[in-house]
C-alpha cells in the first residue's frame, strides 16, 4: 500500500476509534441512571430561535423514580407508571389515562431523559451509525452524520455534560434542525426584523426555506441512589374491578381510560 494511502487509512481508523470511544463514554454515563434504585429530579426546557409553533417553547419540572421491577415518571402535567406487564400514561390536563398491557414478554422501557437503552455494545453500535462523537473533560458531543437537505448543517447535535467525580450525567442539550417553508414576505420579516442571517435561507422557486433550530435542555438536578419513597403509586390512580377491568380510583373517577394491548 502506498505510504499516502496507508497514512490516510490509519487516520480514518484513528478517527473512528476516537468517535467510538466517545459514544461509549456517553452510553456508560447514561446507563448509570437506568440502574435501580434511583430517584432523579429533572428540569426540561425547550427553546427555538424561530418560534413558529408554541409547542417548541416550554419549561417542565419533574422526576423519575426507578425501583426493582417498576418505574414512576412525572413531568409537568403527565405521569407514567411502568412495571413488567403494564404501562400507564396519564395526562392530568386532559384527564385521560392510556393503559398498555403486555401480553407476552416484558416492556423495554424508554424513559424521558434516558436517551439510550439496550446492551452497551448494541447501543454503542446503533448510536455510532447515526452520530460522530468527540469527548472532552466535561463530557461528550455527538453530531449526526446526516445533514439537513440543502444545508451543510447536521440534523442534530447532542451535548452531554458529565460529572467528573461520579460519572453521572449533569445536563444533556439536544439541538434539532429542520427546514420551514415561507413566502418572500416571511423571509423579509425574519431577515430585516429578526436579523436571521442570510445563510439560513434557501430559495426554491417562489418560496424560501429557513433553517429552524429547536434546543432541548435537560438538567439532572438531583440524583439519589437510595431506596427512598416513591411519591405516587399506581394504586393511587388505578384499581382492578370485580370483573378484573382497570378503572380509575374514586379521586380520579372523571378520567377516561383507554386500554391497549401489545
Amino acid at each position: 500500500m502506498p505510504a499516502l494511502l496507508l497514512l490516510t487509512a490509519m487516520g480514518v481508523h484513528a478517527q473512528k476509534s476516537i468517535s467510538t470511544a466517545a459514544v461509549r463514554k456517553f452510553v456508560q454515563s447514561m446507563a448509570l441512571i437506568r440502574q435501580a434504585p434511583l430517584s432523579v429530579q429533572l428540569k426540561l426546557q425547550s427553546h427555538t430561535d424561530l418560534p413558529t409553533d408554541g409547542e417548541d417553547e416550554y419549561e417542565l419540572s419533574g422526576g423519575i423514580y426507578l425501583r426493582s421491577g417498576s418505574a414512576y415518571v412525572q413531568l409537568g402535567d403527565t405521569e407514567q407508571f411502568m412495571n413488567d406487564s403494564v404501562a400507564v400514561m396519564i395526562n392530568n390536563d386532559t384527564k385521560q389515562m392510556i393503559l398498555l398491557e403486555k401480553t407476552t414478554g416484558s416492556f423495554n422501557w424508554q424513559l424521558p431523559g434516558m436517551f439510550a437503552a439496550g446492551t452497551a455494545d448494541s447501543t454503542v453500535k446503533a448510536l455510532g451509525a447515526i452520530y460522530t462523537a468527540v469527548s472532552n473533560d466535561s463530557g461528550v458531543v455527538m453530531t449526526t452524520r446526516a445533514l439537513l437537505n440543502g444545508a451543510a448543517l447536521p440534523k442534530e447535535n447532542v451535548q452531554l455534560t458529565v460529572s467528573r467525580k461520579t460519572g453521572f450525567p449533569e445536563e444533556m442539550q439536544v439541538t434539532r434542525r429542520k427546514l420551514v417553508m415561507m413566502d418572500s414576505l416571511g423571509m423579509v420579516e425574519l431577515r430585516d426584523e429578526r436579523h436571521v442571517p442570510a445563510e439560513r435561507f434557501m430559495r426554491e422557486g417562489e418560496y424560501y426555506h429557513v433553517v429552524k433550530e429547536v434546543t432541548i435542555r435537560l438538567r439532572y438536578e438531583v440524583i439519589d441512589r437510595s431506596e427512598g419513597t416513591v411519591p405516587v403509586t399506581m394504586a393511587e390512580r388505578l384499581r382492578k374491578t370485580a370483573a378484573s377491568e382497570w378503572a380509575p380510583v374514586a379521586a380520579f373517577a372523571d378520567y377516561s381510560v383507554l386500554k391497549q394491548t401489545n
